[in-house]
């Protein structure tokens, strides 16, 4: 039987320890789930990217610099384009591709949910 004294398994202060250590992983875990989701929100321009797809999107390292922001436009459905190879951005189910033939400057962006998105990667909007 357990005595009025006893506090479960842990002393006292050891449950307090423990709960206060919970604590902080919860709160370190939702502090890097928002940092996550401001970072793609800043990728993508948007704050509601996941619902209204990029606004513009930063492409790292192009033209040889930090990285250029281009400003997308969703296409038409029936919007008839040739991709070359295709590449995947840093986030799951969103690539691009360039479109052809290789004289064109358009990129192609395929969106997670299937949407496509245009851009001219010879009209920056400014480096960052």
């Amino acid at each position: 039987m357990m005595d009025s004294s006893d506090s479960g398994s842990y002393p006292f202060r050891e449950q307090k320890t423990r709960r206060r250590r919970t604590r902080r992983f919860i709160v370190l875990c939702a502090g890097a789930v928002a940092a996550t989701y401001l970072f793609y929100a800043w990728l993508f321009g948007s704050i509601l990217w996941v619902f209204t797809g990029p606004d513009s999107i930063w492409v790292p390292g192009s033209y040889g610099g930090l990285g250029q922001r281009f400003e997308t436009q969703k296409l038409a459905d029936d919007y008839a384009y040739q991709c070359g190879e295709s590449s995947s951005l840093p986030f799951p189910g969103v690539s691009y591709c360039r479109q052809e033939p290789e004289e064109t400057s358009s990129i192609i962006v395929t969106w997670y949910n299937g949407d496509k998105y245009i851009f001219d990667n010879q009209d920056p909007l400014g480096s960052f």
